[in-house]
């Protein structure tokens, strides 16, 4: 998957594609996009798939250094 597809995936109805997206960015660092997680973080109501969204808000607004690997 890419950015750009886990950001449609964001966009769907189905809270299990959201899920699939969210995790997507919980799992990839990629700052740029820390300002729509947010956005999406603040419209969902789906407990599992905010938690998810809360994820990668957190572990997107960090500052690293090298290469790092999150795992779930």
């Amino acid at each position: 998957m890419d950015k750009i597809k886990a950001i449609q995936l964001l966009e769907s109805s189905s809270p299990h594609q959201r899920l699939q997206g969210a995790r997507f960015f919980a799992r990839n660092y990629l700052p740029d996009i820390l300002p729509e997680l947010k956005e999406h973080f603040r419209k969902e109501r789906v407990a599992h798939v905010r938690a998810a969204l809360n994820l990668a808000v957190k572990r997107n607004s960090q500052k690293i250094f090298g290469t790092r690997v999150f795992h779930q």
